[in-house]
């Protein structure tokens, strides 16, 4: 069975084969190197919250709100579970048991680098009361580098990633092609890298 790269992988086989030497002609670890990318990928994006770096738009997507953070008594402030936004194309609150209406415009404001919205009245507390259609995330587009707006760290925190997966499986002697069931602790694999973890950490939601 033949593994295909995600389209929103964070880094590419040859750039991977290139760090170790290896030719771009030669392909005889690629369905590996495509396995640990897309594996790295899906690890990444939970480790930083579940958040997609590549660009997608999330269509009515509903937010919970359940506490209370201002002296009024509402909570103000609602976060993305992606960022930065691109664009907003819907804001809106819950009007019934299933009906939405957008909110006016002067009632809040919006923040696309770290994709938050500001909500001067508040938002009513419950559950699913507001909801949210945007675009958000950053271009990847190997071959058009003009365009291409992934942060350059994250890509070396995901090529750090897959090589010391890669290196782990070579020094326990595996030397298949193919992951397989092979079971890989990315999060092991992140603590013995500080410098990658610390690249990660300022992806995450910081909260105080």
């Amino acid at each position: 069975m033949a593994f295909t790269l995600e389209t929103y992988a964070l880094t590419q086989v040859n750039d991977v084969k290139s760090i170790i030497d290896i030719a771009s002609g030669t392909t005889t670890w690629d369905q590996t190197f495509i396995e640990l990318i897309n594996g790295a990928t899906i690890y990444i994006e939970r480790y930083c919250g579940g958040r997609r770096f590549a660009t997608a738009t999330y269509t009515n997507e509903t937010y919970d709100c359940e506490f209370e953070d201002d002296d009024d008594g509402r909570q103000k402030w609602l976060f993305l579970k992606n960022w930065p936004v691109t664009a907003f194309t819907t804001i809106e609150y819950r009007s019934g048991t299933t009906t939405y209406a957008s909110y006016d415009s002067t009632a809040y404001e919006t923040y696309t680098d770290n994709g938050s919205i500001y909500f001067y009245g508040g938002i009513t507390k419950g559950r699913k009361t507001v909801r949210v259609t945007y675009t958000a995330g950053y271009t990847i587009n190997w071959t058009t580098q003009a365009s291409h707006t992934l942060p350059h760290d994250i890509t070396m925190a995901c090529r750090s990633l897959v090589l010391a997966a890669f290196n782990k499986r070579k020094s326990q002697g595996i030397e298949s092609e193919s992951v397989g069931g092979a079971s890989i602790n990315w999060g092991d694999l992140l603590e013995a890298d500080p410098v990658t973890k610390a690249i990660l950490d300022g992806y995450r939601r910081n909260f105080l």
